[in-house]
């Protein structure tokens, strides 16, 4: 062996094998380092951004499920000692190293949610609540169907109107056909199943990676707002896609005829958040 590795050739086989150890020893090191780390964790969303239940949400804050927004939400709950006040920096979180406030709020009876006072999102114009979800439609004082509740603060709150009165539906499964059986709802059921199951679906509007199921929820969600129907959005605009893609059907307009007819498409209807 020894003679095997003698002279000029000799020695770049040794350097070969020197090199070969040595990417050998880092690639180990490597391995090894990256079980020692670990997994990395992933940053859990905090005070007024939306949330998974099964997520949750930095501590210690609360995933809330409730008609105050479209979709879960991180909030606190506050003492009443503390209604029409600040919540403090432990009850909400990194949000007040982020700049971001809640005020302890008392629902009004009949609200769909927490039941003990809730810390909601302060701002001071839709920017502030935008730049913490996009689901957030508004910012003013506290109101809820509505009404404005409290009236005697100058302070304004994230809000979605829209959300309030609102059946409760599981934003995953979007199982709200079983539960939009209020008769004050009329056609709006049958109406926004038969725009998604047919135009939305056929000319690929909404999009592939949502349900069927959750098209009609947008479209419900759409033409109640604040949980009462709209006769404009329902006849207006629903019901003339629904007939734009019947007029046209086996043409070529079939999927472009409700521009020319009807009011444009809503964004709840083919760019869901």
């Amino acid at each position: 062996m020894a003679a095997s590795l003698a002279g000029p050739l000799g020695g770049l086989r040794r350097l070969g094998w020197v090199a070969l150890l040595v990417a050998t020893g880092a690639a180990c090191s490597s391995e090894e380092a990256t079980v020692a780390a670990g997994p990395v964790a992933v940053a859990k969303p905090s005070f007024g951004q939306r949330c998974t239940p099964t997520v949750g949400c930095e501590a210690p804050l609360q995933c809330v499920d409730s008609e105050y927004a479209p979709h879960p939400w991180c909030s606190a709950s506050c003492d009443a000692a503390q209604l029409k006040d600040y919540c403090t920096a432990e009850q909400v979180g990194s949000a007040t190293a982020a700049g971001h406030q809640g005020l302890c709020v008392q629902m009004p009876s009949g609200f769909a949610g927490p039941q003990q006072p809730l810390c909601l999102p302060i701002c001071s114009n839709l920017s502030t609540c935008q730049s913490l979800d996009g689901q957030w439609e508004s910012c003013a004082q506290p109101s809820y169907k509505g009404l404005t509740f409290i009236k005697d603060l100058p302070t304004k709150v994230c809000q979605a109107p829209s959300a309030h009165g609102q059946i409760k539906v599981d934003p995953v499964t979007c199982d709200w056909a079983a539960k939009a059986t209020d008769p004050s709802y009329g056609d709006a059921s049958s109406l926004c199943k038969a725009v998604c199951s047919g135009f939305l679906k056929a000319c690929q509007i909404w999009p592939k990676a949502k349900s069927i199921d959750c098209c009609g929820w947008a479209c419900f969600q759409y033409v109640t707002p604040g949980g009462v129907v709209s006769t404009a959005r329902l006849n207006e605009e629903i019901k003339c896609y629904i007939k734009a893609f019947t007029s046209f059907a086996q043409t070529p307009q079939v999927c472009t005829a409700y521009t020319e007819q009807c009011p444009a498409l809503p964004s709840a209807l083919h760019s869901p958040p």
